[in-house]
């Protein structure tokens, strides 16, 4: 039986803005169970003492992206899933806290620019695929760390409930 479509699409009348204002990032271990109503994540729960943490970004730095990869001669499919940050800053803090992220398989929510939340890396979280830093040249170049995540599973990403985030950050 042929999976049934359920809706067409129509555009929207209004222009929206892209880019990520913030990622809320924890270790995808200590996430112990997703909770979604009509395909919303309404819960995430997670043990103590691990919070998500905020990685905060400049305006038009930061993107995640998700690409089905689909296999029609053996009926499959998966969800490629690839997010970037940047961090305007080279200090030992922040090369301490980079180097965690780098050895950690982490879940992540965005915050877009038009404030709507996605959960990222659900079924087997994201694992950070680079740490670059950089000095850069002139006065006017970038200095600070590029870093890229990349994940894959069979879950799309979702738009989180953001009546949750509060509870997801203490």
């Amino acid at each position: 039986m042929a999976c049934a479509l359920t809706s067409g699409f129509t555009p929207k009348a209004c222009k929206t803005v892209g880019g990520v204002k913030s990622f809320l990032i924890i270790e995808h271990a200590a996430v112990t169970a997703v909770t979604k109503t009509a395909g919303v994540v309404t819960a995430i729960t997670k043990t103590s003492p691990f919070i998500f943490r905020e990685y905060k970004q400049k305006a038009e730095v930061a993107m995640y992206k998700q690409t089905a990869a689909v296999d029609a001669k053996a009926g499959t499919y998966a969800f490629d899933i690839e997010a970037t940050l940047e961090q305007s800053s080279l200090d030992q803090a922040t090369a301490t806290e980079n180097f965690l992220l780098l050895k950690n398989t982490v879940m992540i929510v965005t915050k877009d620019n038009d404030g709507t939340y996605w959960l990222l890396g659900e079924d087997y979280g994201m694992d950070c695929v680079s740490v670059g830093s950089e000095s850069g040249t002139a006065l006017g170049d970038f200095k600070g760390n590029k870093i890229s995540f990349k994940g894959r599973g069979y879950t799309p990403i979702a738009t989180v409930d953001s009546a949750i985030i509060t509870g997801l950050t203490s």
